[in-house]
């Protein structure tokens, strides 16, 4: 726990309003915001995850889903409990919907840990990492300090002062968009698509920003969105990595999972705009190559948390020298 000194107003009457995201919660004495981890006590603002680690572990980074940065790497993914979205299809609820259980850190806990561990950096993930701010803030600088990566996957609904604040300290993000529908992120998961968005062009003017996209079973108004997606990414930057992820059964929705076909038919449709386009949660046949968009062939292979740069050289693809940009080879 940590008494919070930005990012909230005083309203009076020990009532306090949180301003780090744009839900921009009215919390009453003795109560969390919508989040569950930002608490008024007795009129003072408080984060109540500080420090407090649910999940700690490392993986390639490719499991973010981050594929265009620093292939192959291993780092120390780290999470805490909480979330500022409640998505009816959640699948890391167990830690971002409950009271989890979790072990105390301190920052210089981690960082030890992960240079013990010779890892490139670290992943905040598993629940939402920007209610974790307070604490992420702090566990970034002193990485940036010490030669660590500081990469994320997040929802984007963070207020865009505190986002700008955080930015300086990330080297990339990872942004899942839910669906291309605003009604559905307000009436479905309780976000604001037009401060999400938003951020998203914030973020690609400060670091590097790669995408992933809920595939649901079954749903004809999906290909649509999806269409107006692409249209928005391609005014923003083609080369914007897309990861369309299978959506399986959690939390609240027992739908029956996507179908692989289906994935690989959505892709079809997102790939004839954008050269970069994985199914980055399924292992069928080439759904997490990266591909020439010169010749296609294949650049990079990745298979069972192994990754084949071997058709890739100096920035360039071997066979036609097309440049394409991968951060960290």
């Amino acid at each position: 726990m940590k008494k919070i000194q930005e990012h909230y107003i005083d309203l009076g009457y020990d009532t306090v309003q949180c301003t780090l995201c744009p839900l921009n919660c009215n919390i009453g004495p003795s109560r969390p915001g919508i989040c569950g981890v930002r608490f008024n006590r007795h009129g003072d603002l408080f984060s109540e995850n500080y420090g407090r680690v649910s999940l700690l572990a490392v993986s390639p980074i490719e499991h973010l889903p981050l594929y265009h940065f620093h292939p192959g790497a291993p780092f120390l993914f780290v999470g805490s409990i909480g979330c500022n979205m409640k998505c009816p299809f959640c699948n890391t609820w167990r830690i971002s919907q409950t009271a989890a259980g979790t072990r105390y850190y301190a920052p210089e806990q981690i960082i030890e840990r992960a240079r013990l561990l010779g890892v490139a950096g670290l992943a905040y993930t598993f629940n939402e990492p920007t209610v974790w701010y307070e604490y992420m803030i702090d566990v970034a600088r002193l990485a940036h300090d010490a030669g660590l990566l500081n990469v994320m996957a997040t929802n984007a609904l963070i207020s865009s002062d505190a986002l700008h604040e955080l930015l300086p300290l990330t080297d990339a993000v990872v942004v899942g968009i839910k669906r291309w529908n605003s009604e559905y992120y307000q009436v479905a998961c309780g976000g604001r698509m037009a401060e999400i968005l938003n951020n998203i062009v914030a973020i690609i003017q400060h670091c590097h920003l790669e995408l992933s996209y809920l595939v649901f079973p079954d749903d004809e108004a999906q290909e649509a969105e999806l269409k107006e997606m692409i249209k928005w990414i391609l005014e923003l930057s083609p080369e914007i990595p897309v990861h369309l992820l299978q959506y399986q059964p959690h939390f609240q929705m027992k739908d029956k999972e996507t179908s692989v076909g289906d994935l690989f038919k959505i892709r079809a449709v997102v790939k004839a705009r954008l050269p970069f386009v994985y199914l980055s949660n399924t292992t069928e046949k080439d759904a997490n190559a990266t591909h020439c968009p010169g010749c296609g062939v294949a650049l990079i292979r990745r298979k069972a948390g192994k990754v084949d740069t071997s058709g890739f050289k100096e920035g360039k693809c071997k066979r036609c020298k097309a440049k394409v940009t991968i951060l960290g080879l």
